[in-house]
């Protein structure tokens, strides 16, 4: 298949031509001819750890100077590119990446044609194969990321799109984000144990083109007000000292997870649900007829707020949703001990809920799940699901099987956080496949000291991921293999078509 490449003319003087007449005397004249050349440009990067990733505010990839560097990750400083052809000749060779990860060279088209991959290396790290594709004036990508040499690939999403379309996160295994860039020759795919052709894969780019929808499902049942041990058995405790709920851990976190979020892509929207031996969608309507709300001068008020879609894109009215989930939360007259502050990331003028806190009881897990999937409609492109709950279902109607395929039915990937020590395995294990099975990730949290490393790493695999078309569709009870091989390392995945 030949590549075209989009051109920069570079006037080139190649020399004074000659012509003799026979009947006068000699002159020279000079030609400009001109050569064409390509550019190949962009920037290396490698993930920050789930720690440096929540320390790193101020980085250099943070800063202006280092703009194009994607949030959570850091620029790959002097790292030794090439450019290499389809059976691995070094094309040219002489390119090194500057303090913010970046190179740019121009090559002759006729290199430029027989290119295929741009190659990385650097020590303490993996090498970088990534298309050539990536790096061409025209490309929107332009970056290509590596991981640390004692990192692993991970497989850690594959879901279906359509009938031949699929969907592949892959991360790694530290820190959990994204892998930048990968070549389309990486990837290999069987159905029932038969390799089939995967005919395109095209990477996502960010998601500020397209802007995340997010339900966030909180567990309100009674369990959680469980205090919450590490795992050498002490209570952990919050920042004033104060020992923890899982209701607590569980409210610190969405804080975290929806600013963390909104820093990465500003246009995202949120909405919530609640449950325990029911499903409580926290509309405008159902807290104002739940909730007695009050204002600093004892008056009685309304909540408020505006939605698209039934998803709200002001965090600041998401974090009062979330501190109306919290039964600790200063505001209810009633509030369980320790009470804890006002969210500083608020704008509303509600002082008082002078109510009862008024959802607690069973835990239906897999029935808020199962609401949760119908509050998006066909209008939102990128829809997602975060559950944060200590997972012993006792009160749903629907079965973790019936939400895992409503869930691959609808593309909806379902991130879930288990809260609290000791969980029994056998729900760990099902919370870990509603997970897996759906295209996302599982993590177990006892301590909420800073996730946001790992909700960057979300955000990652939403920014980048790659969608592959199928040579041929799938239909139900089909079983695909999709497995990926880099540097020698391969990470595979299945999925069962429902």
């Amino acid at each position: 298949m030949k590549t075209f490449f989009k051109l920069t003319s570079v006037a080139v003087l190649v020399g004074s031509l000659a012509a003799c007449d026979s009947s006068s005397s000699s002159s020279t004249q000079e030609d400009d001819v001109i050569s064409k050349q390509v550019n190949i440009s962009g920037y290396l990067v490698y993930p920050e750890s789930i720690s440096e990733s929540a320390a790193s505010k101020s980085a250099v990839q943070r800063s202006t100077t280092c703009s194009d560097i994607p949030t959570g990750y850091t620029a790959l400083s002097s790292a030794t590119v090439y450019l290499t052809s389809a059976n691995g000749d070094i094309l040219k060779d002489d390119i090194t990446t500057d303090s913010c990860g970046s190179f740019d060279v121009s090559v002759d088209t006729d290199i430029a044609e027989q290119m295929t991959l741009l190659t990385a290396e650097k020590d303490g790290f993996k090498a970088i194969k990534s298309n050539i594709d990536n790096f061409l004036e025209d490309s929107e990508l332009k970056v290509a990321s590596t991981i640390s040499s004692d990192a692993s690939y991970y497989f850690s999403g594959l879901r279906q799109l359509s009938d031949n379309e699929i969907n592949v996160v892959i991360t790694d295994s530290e820190s959990y984000k994204a892998v930048i860039g990968i070549e389309p020759s990486a990837f290999t795919v069987e159905k029932n144990n038969s390799e089939i052709t995967l005919s395109s894969l095209v990477g996502s780019q960010s998601v500020t083109d397209n802007e995340a929808s997010i339900l966030i499902s909180l567990d309100s049942s009674g369990s959680m007000s469980s205090y919450v041990f590490d795992e050498d058995g002490n209570y952990t405790v919050d920042g004033d000292g104060n020992y923890q709920s899982r209701y607590s851990v569980a409210a610190a976190a969405a804080h975290q997870f929806v600013e963390t979020t909104k820093d990465n892509d500003e246009e995202a929207s949120f909405s919530m649900v609640l449950f325990s031996d029911d499903v409580y969608s926290l509309t405008d309507d159902y807290i104002n007829a739940s909730l007695s709300l009050e204002n600093s001068e004892g008056e009685t008020i309304e909540f408020v707020s505006e939605r698209e879609n039934g998803f709200i894109e002001d965090s600041a009215t998401v974090h009062t949703l979330i501190d109306i989930y919290n039964p600790h939360s200063e505001m209810y007259f009633y509030s369980s001990s320790p009470e804890i502050a006002r969210y500083d990331g608020r704008e509303d003028n509600i002082a008082l809920i002078n109510t009862y806190y008024p959802f607690s009881g069973g835990t239906a897990f897999y029935d808020s799940l199962d609401v949760g999937l119908d509050e998006f409609d066909e209008s939102i492109t990128n829809p997602q699901i975060i559950v944060l709950t200590d997972g012993a279902d006792n009160s749903s109607s629907a079965s973790y099987t019936d939400v895992i395929t409503k869930a691959q039915e609808k593309n909806i990937p379902i991130s879930v956080l288990a809260i609290g020590s000791g969980i029994s395995s056998f729900y760990s294990s099902r919370m870990e496949t509603i997970a897996t099975e759906t295209g996302s990730q599982y993590l177990e949290v006892s301590d909420v000291t800073d996730l946001s490393g790992f909700f960057d790493g979300l955000s990652t695999q939403t920014s980048f991921n790659y969608n592959g078309t199928l040579s041929e569709p799938l239909v139900t009870g089909d079983v695909i293999q999709v497995t990926v091989e880099i540097n020698g390392e391969s990470t595979s995945r299945e999925l069962t078509i429902n």
